[in-house]
């Protein structure tokens, strides 16, 4: 049977994204082994390399291609107006949406196959390596954002996204400062960080369902769930490259966090790509059945009525 397909190169295959993806991690596991190399007697080889490089990039590659996701979503959002409505736009938004995801998955399952649980690795990050890997990772994430025609501050300085996802992080940070059996500040942020961003989607998505689940009538929401796990996950993702420098990346159990970060993301992307006609057709039915108990319900309190009278 002919297949008609897009094509690999140009298609699926395409360089940004995939750089996207790929860039920071392998920059952080690339001074990681020149710090190393330049401590240890013996010298590292290619092999370390990839050792190093599949931690840092089990720890990091999927929430840097949920970000990208997330950034293609908003630009698909505010591109699909029909007033100012540019199908090329729109098409290189869901480019973005759709195979940094893709890719960031890949990615992370050859970093699996790669890893040698049994070799001992450090992966300790100094200075200049940590302004060269976060530098690199903003410069992808503005470049992206500027592929969707959208202005950085939509992405950074939405005040509802910042009320919800700053508010939780801020609430979470502070009241676990001040108990007494007080963890170490990297784990607050940490697990602070993943509350905001798993809590302020979960009320994004309640806006989303509260006016009634119409794609058209909830842009906004839409917007706004995807904008809050944005931010979350470029926050997880400095938090990261930090505790890289600070030594410290055992502390995070970064892998559950970066799990987390999927399984909210893959639901969320679910709701939006899910078809709009089924969806709808459910809430209908629900309100459907809502209505008919509701009728059934005054029926049967009007026929108790009547028959209280007729008694009477």
């Amino acid at each position: 049977m002919e297949m008609h397909l897009a094509p690999f190169y140009g298609g699926i295959f395409d360089w940004i994204s995939f750089l996207f993806v790929l860039g920071p991690s392998l920059t952080a596991a690339v001074f990681i082994w020149l710090n190393q190399r330049s401590f240890e007697k013996k010298g590292l080889g290619i092999e370390d390399l990839l050792q190093i490089w599949s931690r840092v990039a089990l720890d990091s590659v999927i929430v840097m291609g949920i970000c990208g996701t997330m950034i293609g979503i908003q630009g698909m959002i505010a591109n699909n107006d029909a007033s100012t409505l540019s199908t090329e736009q729109l098409y290189t938004t869901a480019r973005i949406a759709l195979l940094t995801f893709a890719w960031g998955g890949v990615v992370a399952g050859l970093a699996f196959v790669i890893r040698d649980q049994k070799k001992k690795t450090e992966t300790r990050l100094n200075g200049f390596g940590l302004g060269a890997t976060i530098l690199l990772m903003s410069y992808f994430i503005i470049d992206q954002c500027g592929q969707t025609g959208l202005s950085i501050e939509s992405f950074f300085l939405l005040p509802t996204a910042l009320l919800l996802y700053g508010g939780i992080l801020l609430s979470s940070f502070g009241l676990a400062l001040i108990k007494k059996d007080q963890k170490n500040p990297l784990i607050i942020l940490i697990e602070s960080n993943l509350t905001a961003t798993l809590g302020g989607a979960a009320l994004g998505i309640c806006h989303w369902f509260m006016e009634g689940a119409n794609y058209l009538e909830s842009r906004d929401a839409i917007f706004l769930v995807a904008n809050i796990i944005f931010m979350g996950c470029v926050g997880y993702l400095v938090i990261y490259y930090i505790s890289l420098y600070l030594g410290q990346r055992y502390l995070g159990n970064f892998q559950i966090k970066t799990w987390h970060f999927a399984e909210a993301a893959a639901f969320f992307i679910f709701l939006v790509y899910a078809p709009v006609a089924r969806l709808n057709s459910c809430v209908r039915r629900v309100i459907k059945l809502h209505c008919r108990s509701t009728r059934s319900s005054t029926t049967r309190d009007q026929s108790i009525e009547s028959s209280d009278q007729t008694f009477d």
